[in-house]
């Protein structure tokens, strides 16, 4: 929820400085910041696309990078698919509705 909110957030900055009336557009440094933060935007929204992949095949962040160093996945021959993952509805109400 934080990178969606982020990355909104960041677009409507650049979206707004891009707008901006004509005396505020021809300075070096507005140019300069609106470059700052599209790019800042474009991570945030790579970030928030592989979290989300991430969440829908039930991975962790270790898992994804570090498979063949993870004891309890060394005699898993499928790398991409997580032994936990049942479906992407499962997933999802694994993922916002964990039972304690």
């Amino acid at each position: 929820m934080y990178l969606l909110l982020q990355s909104l957030e960041f677009g409507g900055v650049f979206v707004n400085i891009l707008t901006t009336g004509e005396e505020i557009r021809n300075k070096t440094s507005v140019y300069v910041f609106a470059a700052s933060m599209g790019i800042v935007f474009l991570v945030s929204l790579a970030l928030l696309g592989f979290h989300t992949y991430l969440m829908l095949k039930n991975f962790t962040t270790w898992e994804f990078v570090r498979w063949d160093r993870i004891a309890y996945l060394k005699g898993y021959k499928y790398r991409r698919l997580s032994p936990f993952s049942y479906s992407v509805f499962s997933n999802l109400m694994d993922y916002f509705f964990v039972a304690t």
